[in-house]
C-alpha cells in the first residue's frame, strides 16, 4: 500500500474528509479544518506508526513510506523524517494525527522534504502542545520558520541548509521579540549576510528567554559582530557616538541590554580582526555569554597571535606599551622619539589583533 502513495491523492482524500468544503481554503486549509475538528479523532493503537496508519486508513488514502519509517523508528521522543517529499496535506494531516495521539514524541525533524509555506502554516496550526523542539533542513526553495516561532510551547527550533529571505529574517525577528519561551534558534548556512543578521542580532536586546543562537556558516562581516555588542552591551556604550545629536529624552529606548545569551555560534563567518575586539567587548558585557563559537573566521587566521585568547594577546601588548613608556622616560627631554613610540603603538596593535606574536625583546608567545 506503501508503494502508491501519492500528493494528489493525499490532498484528495483530505478534501473529502470535509465534505468538499474546500473553496478559497486550499487543501492546506482543508487539512487545518479537519485537525481543528473532531473528524479524524483516532482510537489509539498503541504506537505512533501504528495511529500513522490508521489515520490514512481514515481518511482512505496510501501510507507514506518515509513518514511510516521514521515514527517506526523514532527514539527517545524524536521523529526524524528524511528524504520522505511531504509537500502534501494528506500526509501531514496524518502525522500530525498521530503526533496529538503521542505525547512522548517530543521533537520533530524534516530533512529533504520538499516542505512548503503551505506545510509550515499548517505545522504552526496543528503541532501538538507536545512538541517543543522542531527542526527543518535543505528546502531548497525556502520556507518560512517564522510562523513556527510562534507555538507557545516550542522551546528549540532550527533551520539548517535553507535558503532565507531578507523579508523572512526580518519576519523571525519580530517573532523572536515576542517569543516568551524559546531557549534554542540555529540558522546554519541560510544564507542570510548582515542584512538578515544584523536585526536579528539586535532583537536579542528584547529577548529574556533565548540562551543558544546558532549563526554559522551566513557569510556575516564585523557588521554583525557590532550588532552582538548593541545587543548586550548597556545604551551608554552603544550610544557613545550619537551623544551630541540631541537631548537625552530624544533617544529610542532599546531596552536593557541581554543577559539570557549563554552561548552564540558566529563559525566560519567573515569576521575579521576588528570584529573579533568588538566581540570581546561583547562578551566583557555580558558575563552570562559563556560560549563564543568563532572558528573558520579569517580573525583565527590573521596572524601567529590570532588563536591566542584575548587575555594572552592584551598581556602579550602590555609589553609594547610598557616598552613605550620605558623609552619616554629615558629620553631627557621625557619624550620618546615619534619614531619609538609609532613602532610600539603599531605592534601593541597588532598584537591585539592577532597578527604579531613577539613580545619585548623579540620574545615569542606560543599559541595554545
Amino acid at each position: 500500500m506503501a508503494d502508491h502513495w501519492s500528493a494528489q491523492r493525499g490532498e484528495a482524500c483530505v478534501a473529502a474528509a470535509v465534505d468538499g468544503a474546500t473553496e478559497g481554503l486550499g487543501p492546506f486549509g482543508a487539512a487545518a479544518r479537519l485537525l481543528q475538528g473532531e473528524r479524524l479523532q483516532l482510537p489509539k493503537s498503541g504506537s505512533a506508526a501504528g495511529d500513522f496508519e490508521a489515520a490514512c486508513q481514515a481518511l482512505t488514502m496510501s501510507v507514506h513510506p518515509a513518514v511510516l519509517s521514521a515514527l517506526q523508528a523514532a527514539e527517545s521522543g524524536v521523529v526524524d523524517i528524511r528524504g520522505g517529499k511531504i509537500c502534501d496535506a494528506g500526509a501531514l494531516s496524518a502525522l500530525l494525527a498521530a503526533l496529538a495521539s503521542n505525547a512522548s514524541l517530543f521533537a520533530l525533524r524534516f530533512w529533504q522534504c520538499a516542505l512548503s509555506s503551505d506545510g509550515i502554516n499548517l505545522l504552526s496550526q496543528a503541532l501538538p502542545e507536545s512538541v517543543t523542539s522542531i527542526s527543518i533542513g535543505a528546502e531548497d526553495d525556502g520556507v518560512a520558520l517564522s510562523p513556527l516561532l510562534k507555538l507557545p510551547k516550542l522551546t528549540t527550533a532550527s533551520l539548517r541548509c535553507c535558503a532565507v529571505a531578507t523579508q523572512e529574517a526580518l519576519a523571525i525577528e519580530a517573532s523572536l521579540s515576542t517569543n516568551p519561551c524559546l531557549i534554542s534558534l540555529s540558522l546554519f548556512s541560510c544564507g542570510l549576510g548582515d542584512e538578515g543578521a544584523v536585526p536579528l542580532l539586535r532583537s536579542l536586546r528584547h529577548n529574556s528567554t533565548l540562551t543558544f543562537l546558532g549563526l554559522a556558516s551566513n557569510r556575516l562581516s564585523d557588521a554583525s559582530a557590532r550588532a552582538v555588542l548593541e545587543a548586550l552591551a548597556p545604551e551608554s556604550t552603544t550610544n557613545e557616538a550619537g551623544k551630541s545629536g540631541g537631548e537625552a529624552g530624544d533617544k529610542e529606548d532599546n531596552g536593557a541590554p541581554n543577559r539570557a545569551l549563554t552561548a552564540l555560534d558566529l563559525s566560519f563567518n567573515l569576521i575579521g580582526g576588528p570584529g573579533r575586539r568588538t566581540l570581546e567587548e561583547a562578551t566583557a558585557a555580558s558575563p552570562a555569554l559563556e560560549r563564543l563559537e568563532l572558528a573558520g573566521n579569517p580573525c583565527l587566521r590573521a596572524g601567529p597571535t590570532a588563536s591566542l585568547s584575548s587575555a594572552a594577546r592584551k598581556a602579550i601588548a602590555a609589553t609594547w606599551e610598557a616598552l613605550g613608556e620605558q623609552q619616554r622616560d629615558e629620553e631627557t627631554d621625557g619624550v620618546a622619539s615619534d619614531g619609538q613610540l609609532a613602532v610600539a603603538a603599531m605592534l601593541c596593535e597588532r598584537v591585539l589583533a592577532g597578527t604579531e606574536v613577539r613580545g619585548v625583546g623579540g620574545a615569542v608567545c606560543a599559541a595554545g
